[in-house]
């Protein structure tokens, strides 16, 4: 033990981290909101690759906003009241991952890989906690300031790395769908901040089509996320935004949301057309020839992945359906109700890959069939009722606020039959929060007493020039 410990304070990481908790101890005493604004700051935002983002301290791994989420949690739970009814859904999540732990661990499944199974999906259900208690209060609103901060910050360095090479904390490949590139394609830029860029196109989207902000309006938010998700060259976004404009259609209950989604189709549709005539202009400008270079790549991978051909040359979708599915199945079929618990390696070791690692028996793509195998029908149904369904109650009482992260809820969602966004990070958390702040205007969900919500909160949107106030009473902003 004193080895032990003298080898961690002869460590610079350790004394710098030590020092730096420190600080950051004192600091969230004074201001414990802070730990909110820097769980945002360091979980979503694109940072240079000389920033360190994980940290290792007695032989434990974790990444530098996990801290701060704890200290987040305590002070909401201790600050914002919660209703039955709000407690009963975080309760069934907690219970989800609790129990198919303890049955994993019966079945004699590896302890630590149960915990890596389950501790993104815990961190969700702590979010959406969160998100359960500040939706509609004074501090949603600063949340929301702060997290544009981090959109520009975040696109400012994509930029950078775009067009310097500035590595980034997060993943860079060529932007091709075969799985050696040439070196001439665009660099795919996957950072923490792609996926939070993603739902703010859900939710400005659907907003446009409900009627409920014009896209010029939200344009601080949309500009600096579609320059992100552009640049990653991801297929999932147009599903996560093709799924968020039907759920935007469905809410409004209107005839005049078909009807706005068409023109918003057909806005892009022109600009499309615009930028492929104008692409040999482009080509002769300064700078012309890189913006050439992202058109072309997000042309051939997402587009052109989107057809057969593309599919069967992409060596990531092959990877889905040969490597995880075609073993995911018959896993699933052994035991339909149950599962068999987290921390179950449901193929083995090698299948036939160069590279073979045992992260691979555990994860999947495809949330939904990892979810079926680890805790059957039954745990899936938990998860569908705890935190799918409220999503699709609080249509019928839909704000701004609610419409907004709904849509980035169900965008989200979507996107986890091919990207699991319960086991990535920082996408567990941004599921989490969304998916609690809607839930909060489902029927029956009131989560704070009168003197806990703010007189006025103003949207930040605005709608034909003019300011939304939003007037609470006894009721949550937004539910009128």
């Amino acid at each position: 033990m004193i080895a032990s410990g003298v080898g961690v304070v002869h460590s610079p990481s350790a004394t710098v981290a030590m020092i730096f908790g420190t600080l950051v101890v004192i600091g969230l005493s004074l201001r414990p909101t802070a730990a909110v604004y820097l769980t945002i700051l360091l979980a979503a935002t694109t940072l240079p690759e000389v920033v360190p983002t994980t940290f290792r301290l007695a032989g434990f791994s974790f990444r530098a906003y996990e801290p701060f989420l704890v200290v987040s949690a305590i002070y909401v739970l201790v600050r914002y009241k919660s209703s039955r009814s709000a407690n009963i859904k975080v309760c069934f999540l907690v219970f989800l991952f609790l129990a198919w732990s303890i049955l994993g661990l019966s079945f004699g499944n590896p302890p630590l890989k149960i915990v890596a199974d389950v501790r993104l999906p815990i961190y969700m259900a702590i979010a959406y906690a969160i998100g359960l208690r500040i939706a509609g209060t004074d501090l949603s609103h600063r949340v929301l300031s702060t997290f544009r901060i981090s959109l520009w910050f975040s696109a400012g360095i994509t930029l950078l790395s775009s067009t310097t090479g500035l590595p980034i904390n997060g993943r860079e490949a060529d932007s091709t769908l075969n799985l050696q590139g040439t070196g001439d394609e665009a660099i795919r830029l996957l950072s923490a901040a792609t996926y939070p860029s993603l739902a703010v196109l859900c939710s400005v989207i659907a907003l446009a089509i409900a009627g409920r902000a014009s896209l010029w309006s939200t344009i601080s938010f949309g500009a600096p996320a579609l320059f992100i998700v552009v640049v990653s060259f991801s297929r999932n976004s147009i599903l996560g935004i093709g799924v968020a404009a039907i759920y935007a259609i469905i809410a409004a209950r209107k005839t005049r949301a078909m009807t706005r989604a068409l023109s918003i189709a057909s806005g892009i549709l022109t600009a499309a057309i615009a930028v492929v005539i104008a692409e040999p202009l482009l080509r002769a400008t300064s700078g012309g020839s890189w913006l050439v270079q992202q058109i072309e790549a997000f042309q051939g991978r997402v587009l052109g992945g989107l057809t057969t051909d593309g599919l069967a040359t992409d060596g990531s979708a092959q990877f889905r359906f040969e490597q995880e599915d075609f073993y995911l199945l018959p896993k699933i079929w052994d035991s339909p109700l149950i599962g068999h618990g987290f921390g179950y390696a449901y193929k083995p070791l090698f299948t036939g890959r160069i590279v073979a690692s045992d992260d691979f028996q555990y994860y999947a793509h495809n949330f939904y069939l990892w979810l079926l195998v680890k805790t059957g029908i039954i745990g899936l149904a938990i998860f569908v009722f705890a935190l799918v369904l409220p999503l699709f109650h609080a249509q019928r009482h839909l704000g701004a606020q609610s419409l907004a992260t709904g849509a980035a809820a169900v965008g989200l969602l979507a996107c986890s039959f091919v990207a699991p966004m319960p086991l990535g990070s920082p996408t567990s958390v941004l599921l989490g929060v969304l998916a609690g702040i809607c839930a909060a205007a489902a029927p029956g969900v009131s989560t704070r007493a009168p003197e806990m919500i703010s007189p006025t909160l103003e949207v930040d949107v605005e709608w034909r020039n003019k300011r939304l106030p939003l007037h609470a009473h006894t009721t949550r902003q937004g539910d009128h």
